[in-house]
């Protein structure tokens, strides 16, 4: 499963003009059955514990985002705490959900756009701005939400030469409408 997550992560990144850097190292924390001995010696959930120990002697300014791949939602919190504590980023994944969509590239680049925003990085740049300044130029973005059959549709255009003015407007759609 980690394999085609970090494969399909790869593939969306460069698709995106995105590096993932080198190989990413993953930590496997127990699932709770067999740390429940663990849990009876140590104060705290198994996978704090875990977490702490596996990631206690790593600078977090040598790594720039955590992911974690959590079976059930409520094991977040107890795990983003103590990364919060260590000082790392991090990008929670439930495995029902990814597990479905992992081949699926608009969902793999929406979570690596929110990767790249919590990582304090561009989301969207346009280089060499100097090239055109003075030229009759638009910045258009757009993006589409899909949920069921409903849809909500983003428009934002600048409309000055310095591009900081913006026109933007947001549709609901019903599909097959």
């Amino acid at each position: 499963m980690v394999g085609e997550i970090i494969n399909s992560f790869s593939k969306g990144a460069n698709g995106l003009g995105m590096s993932m850097g080198d190989d990413p190292i993953w930590i496997e924390v127990p699932n709770s059955r067999e740390m429940q001995d663990l849990n009876k010696k140590k104060s705290g959930s198994h996978f704090e514990y875990c977490v702490d120990s596996d990631l206690r002697n790593v600078d977090p300014k040598t790594v720039e985002i955590v992911i974690v791949l959590v079976q059930r939602a409520e094991e977040k919190a107890v795990i983003k705490r103590c990364l919060d504590k260590l000082g790392f980023a991090s990008q929670f994944l439930l495995q029902k959900n990814i597990q479905k969509k992992v081949g699926t590239m608009g969902v793999i680049s929406n979570i690596l756009r929110q990767m790249n925003a919590k990582t304090q990085r561009d989301l969207y740049r346009v280089d060499n701005i100097q090239k055109i300044k003075g030229k009759n130029t638009m910045v258009v973005g757009l993006d589409v939400v899909n949920k069921g059959v409903n849809s909500i549709v983003g428009l934002t255009a600048s409309n000055s030469k310095t591009m900081s003015q913006y026109f933007s407007k947001i549709c609901y759609q019903t599909m097959y409408k």
